[in-house]
């Protein structure tokens, strides 16, 4: 008895199927665009990438700017083994990302170069993306923050004739774990420089020999907080 009613209403009004069953979504599997291989250029991997796909890029030299599509991630192959110089015209920087949201780069080493010079490394505008263990020498500027989200994790930056990090904008960045070695020699400017309103987050890194302040901050930064959780092994530290 019981039990026929409750089929009865489960097959007239569906009252069993709360909360409703909705469908599984369909989520195509990521693809490995590989350059080097099926690809000669980043740009041309880069082009055909959709969200969530990788372009793992092979050892070697690669002369050409970059620039980042949403959603995918750009990691070399080995670590440090894929080397990105400034295009043979010479416009920079070498890599781009515009209103990016989601996406990484990893594992590259950024190298300016003495026929060509490098004014920056990484321009970061407006974008949230994740740049990681990579390497970047020798540029005017490492790597420029305009506003954004963006997460600096385990890179090297050196050797900067201006600026390892500018950040400026309403910019928020997360740095953390970096290490900075001989930048600012050029006009003594600080390792990391930030601007007003940005207020940028500094945790664990590793300044050592920079030609004048480690870092400078806008004011209403938490200069003592910056001082206390980063590591000075030479030169003056931090300046509100």
């Amino acid at each position: 008895g019981g039990a026929a009613l409750v089929a009865a209403l489960h097959l007239r009004f569906k009252i069993l199927d709360y909360p409703p069953q909705e469908p599984a979504p369909v989520v195509a599997p990521h693809r490995t665009l590989v350059v080097g291989g099926e690809y000669a250029a980043i740009g041309d991997a880069l082009a055909q990438a959709k969200p969530g796909d990788i372009v793992e890029v092979q050892a070697g030299e690669y002369r050409e700017q970059v620039r980042m599509r949403e959603g995918v991630q750009l990691r070399s192959r080995a670590p440090l083994a894929a080397i990105l110089r400034a295009p043979a015209e010479g416009k920079g920087p070498a890599v781009i990302a515009e209103s990016v949201h989601h996406g990484r780069i990893t594992g590259f080493r950024i190298v300016a170069d003495e026929k060509v010079p490098l004014a920056t490394g990484i321009l970061l505008d407006g974008a949230d993306i994740e740049v990681s263990d990579c390497g970047i020498e020798g540029t005017a500027v490492g790597i420029e923050i305009r506003g954004g989200h963006p997460v600096l994790r385990a890179n090297t930056i050196q050797d900067s004739t201006q600026n390892a990090i500018t950040i400026s904008g309403d910019a928020t960045p997360w740095i953390s774990h970096n290490a900075f070695l001989r930048n600012g020699r050029k006009g003594r400017k600080p390792a990391v420089a930030a601007t007003d309103p940005a207020r940028p987050t500094l945790l664990g890194n590793t300044f050592d020999d920079t030609a004048a302040r480690a870092v400078t901050l806008a004011g209403g930064s938490d200069a003592p907080a910056v001082s206390k959780f980063n590591f000075f092994l030479t030169g003056q530290r931090v300046r509100p």
